[in-house]
C-alpha cells in the first residue's frame, strides 16, 4: 500500500535525503508508483502514490512557504467548503492546507472522506497529523531519541536502523487470540498505530494525541414506519457510493453473493453506463459465490470476470500480502489479494463492500443491553464473539492460551491481553 512518510528530528539527521528515500522504498519499491520527497536537516515529508487521487505534486505549500501539507487519500462533498476560496488547484490536498490556515486544528470537523494528512508549519516547527473518523487510511509513528518518524506501514519506519526492532508480546497474544491487535499496539513495542478520528501533534520534542470526534448514537428517534426507515437507509447508501465514485477510470467491484457488494452493485449500476463495470469473484468453481454473482452481474450488465481461488495461493501470495499488511492481517483472510493482479488488468479502481453486517446490527447482541460489573462485563462481551466464531484462542477456556503460549511468554504477557 502506498502512503505517507516522514521525521522531525531535535538535531540535525545524518543525509536525511537518505532516509527519506529508504523508507519510501520500504513503502513500496515499485516504478509505478509517484514518489514525492522534501526534506531539510531535521525534518523531512514525503508522499508514495499510484497517481490517481490528488495527482499533483506534493508537499503543497501555502502562498508564503511557510506551511506544507502531505496527503493521502480523498475529501467527499467539498464543493460549499471550496466555494469563495482562491485554490488553484482541483487538489483536496491544497483545500485542507488553506483550511488548516485559516482554523488550525479546528478545521477537521468539516472534513468528511478517507484520508491521512500531515502538516508541516515551518515557522513554528510543528508537525500535524489528521486523519479521518474511521482511520481508514493507517499511519505509524515512533518516538526515538529526540527523533520522531511516521508512515503509513512499519515497514518504511524499519528503514531507520534506530528503530528498536523489539516484539511487543501483548500484541502478538491479541492478534492470536482476536485474530487482530488492539487499541493502537502493532506487532513492535516501540510503534504505535495513530487512532481514528485523531490530531496529532509533535512540536519541541513533545508528543501530543487528541480525538476530534466520537460516534454517538441519537438519544431520540422519530417515530416511522419500515418504509421510510429504508427510504432514508438508501438515500443515504447513494450518497456514500456516488461521493466514492471515480471519473471515466476502469472501475471494478469484488463480488460475491454477500449483501454488502450485492447493494454497492446496485447503486454502481445507476451511476455506471451499461458495459463499462466490471466485476470480479474469486472462489471454488461450482460454489454459491460464483452461481450468484454470475447472476447478479447478468442482471446490470457488468462484465463479470471469475478466478478460480487456487489451493496453493498462499504458497505465491502469503509473503507480500505479510508485508502490505505489515503482518496485522491474518493471511487467511488475506484472500482477496489472491487475484488482485488479474483484476488489475482489467480495472484501476476496485470497490469493496466491508463491515455492512455490523452496521446493519449483526454485532448488536442482547448480551450488550444489560448492566455488569467489570469482570461480568469481559465475559458478556467475549461470549458474544465467542458465538460468532472470531475468538481464535479463548482467554477464559481452561486451556485457552496454555495450547499456544510458553509458560514464559504467557509471564510476559500477564493479563495485557484483557487489560486492553
Amino acid at each position: 500500500m502506498p502512503g505517507l512518510i516522514g521525521f522531525v528530528a531535535s538535531s540535525a539527521v545524518p543525509a536525511p535525503e537518505r532516509l527519506l528515500a529508504s523508507m519510501a522504498r520500504a513503502l513500496e519499491s515499485e516504478d509505478r508508483f509517484q514518489v514525492d520527497l522534501h526534506q531539510k536537516a531535521t525534518w523531512g515529508l514525503g508522499r508514495v502514490s499510484l497517481g490517481i487521487l490528488n495527482p499533483q505534486p506534493q508537499p503543497f505549500w501555502s502562498a508564503d512557504r511557510n506551511l506544507g501539507i502531505v496527503m493521502e487519500g480523498e475529501l467527499y462533498d467539498t464543493r460549499a467548503l471550496r466555494r469563495d476560496r482562491q485554490l488553484a488547484t482541483d487538489s483536496d490536498a491544497e483545500l485542507l492546507l488553506q483550511l488548516y490556515a485559516e482554523q488550525g486544528e479546528a478545521c477537521a470537523c468539516q472534513l468528511n472522506g478517507a484520508f491521512t494528512a500531515v502538516i508541516w508549519d515551518q515557522r513554528a516547527q510543528k508537525l500535524t497529523v489528521i486523519n479521518d473518523r474511521l482511520g481508514l487510511y493507517p499511519l505509524y509513528y515512533a518516538q526515538i531519541n529526540g527523533r520522531f518518524l511516521f508512515a503509513s506501514g512499519v515497514r518504511a519506519l524499519l528503514a531507520d536502523p534506530v528503530l528498536p526492532r523489539d516484539p511487543d508480546p501483548i500484541a502478538i497474544a491479541q492478534f492470536l487470540t482476536f485474530d487482530h491487535v488492539l487499541d493502537d499496539r502493532t506487532l513492535l513495542a516501540a510503534v504505535r498505530l495513530l487512532p481514528q478520528a485523531s490530531i496529532l501533534t509533535f512540536q519541541d520534542g513533545r508528543l501530543a494525541i487528541h480525538p476530534y470526534w466520537r460516534p454517538q448514537y441519537s438519544r431520540a428517534y422519530p417515530l416511522q414506519d419500515e418504509e421510510a426507515w429504508m427510504d432514508q437507509l438508501m438515500a443515504h447508501l447513494r450518497r456514500a457510493v456516488a461521493r466514492q465514485v471515480a471519473d471515466d477510470r476502469p472501475a471494478g467491484l469484488l463480488l460475491s453473493g454477500g449483501l454488502d457488494s450485492r447493494v454497492i452493485l446496485a447503486l454502481l449500476a445507476e451511476t455506471k453506463s451499461r458495459g463499462r463495470l466490471h466485476t470480479f469473484t474469486w472462489g471454488i468453481p461450482g460454489c454459491d459465490d460464483a452461481r450468484l454473482a454470475r447472476e447478479l452481474a447478468a442482471q446490470v450488465g457488468a462484465r463479470h470476470h471469475f478466478f478460480e481461488l487456487k489451493p496453493d495461493w498462499l504458497i505465491h501470495k502469503a509473503a507480500e500480502a505479510v508485508r502490505l499488511t505489515d503482518g496485522l492481517g491474518n493471511v487467511v483472510n488475506l484472500h482477496a489479494y489472491a487475484t488482485l493482479d488479474e483484476e488489475a488488468a482489467f480495472a484501476q479502481v476496485l470497490y469493496k463492500g466491508f463491515l455492512g453486517d455490523a452496521m446493519m446490527g449483526f454485532g448488536l447482541r442482547y448480551q450488550f443491553w444489560g448492566e455488569y460489573d467489570e469482570a461480568t462485563w469481559e465475559r458478556a462481551h467475549l461470549q458474544v464473539h465467542r458465538d460468532q466464531g472470531v475468538i481464535t484462542f479463548d482467554p477464559w477456556a481452561p486451556d485457552g492460551h496454555a495450547r499456544l503460549f510458553s509458560p514464559e511468554f504467557q509471564r510476559q504477557v500477564g493479563d495485557g491481553v484483557m487489560a486492553a
